[in-house]
């Protein structure tokens, strides 16, 4: 995977509005991009991608509410456009011909499928729902910055291990 040092620096500009969008709970000036359709398929992606364990999971992160607000009121028109292509090319795959409705089956199969497209997807460059890559990194950013994702999914260590100003070094490895 090529990645630029432009992807990264927009990507990490990305997180702050991600938190600010969801701090300041500002709502969508326009036309939603988010049906209710929509929003339940992302909710069952989320919930499949980060279920609720031990810890909270994407629901309780209010993942697909706080995506929902990101693409009506911050994204681009292009962004809104490729989400909702993006999104709808992931529910007919995983839907698939025979298999019925992602929604609708269990945990266990959402899972399968899923799992079945990571790995399709992840494994080749020339995948044609490689956009879903970046739903799922976004997914994953947004649990990651919600109250459930940062404060009981991570642990924040201010200084790990003790802090010893003068310690001894011991042996030292020189080449002189």
């Amino acid at each position: 995977m090529n990645t630029s040092r432009r992807d990264i620096l927009q990507a990490m500009m990305a997180l702050p509005m991600v938190s600010l969008v969801a701090s300041c709970g500002m709502g969508g000036a326009g036309k939603a991009v988010m049906g209710k359709d929509e929003l339940a398929f992302l909710s069952s992606l989320s919930d499949t991608m980060i279920p609720t364990t031990d810890t909270p999971g994407a629901l309780a992160g209010k993942v697909p509410q706080t995506l929902g607000e990101l693409l009506n009121s911050w994204a681009s028109a292009e962004t809104r456009g490729r989400w909702s292509t993006t999104l709808a090319a992931l529910k007919k795959e995983l839907d698939g011909d025979k298999a019925g409705s992602f929604q609708a089956a269990d945990a266990a199969e959402r899972a399968k499928r899923l799992g079945k497209l990571d790995a399709a997807v992840f494994g080749s460059n020339e995948h044609p729902l490689k956009a879903y890559r970046e739903v799922k990194s976004t997914i994953a950013t947004a649990y990651y910055m919600s109250e459930p994702g940062a404060n009981e999914e991570l642990r924040y260590e201010a200084v790990p291990g003790r802090f010893e100003g003068s310690a001894p070094l011991g042996k030292t490895w020189a080449t002189s």
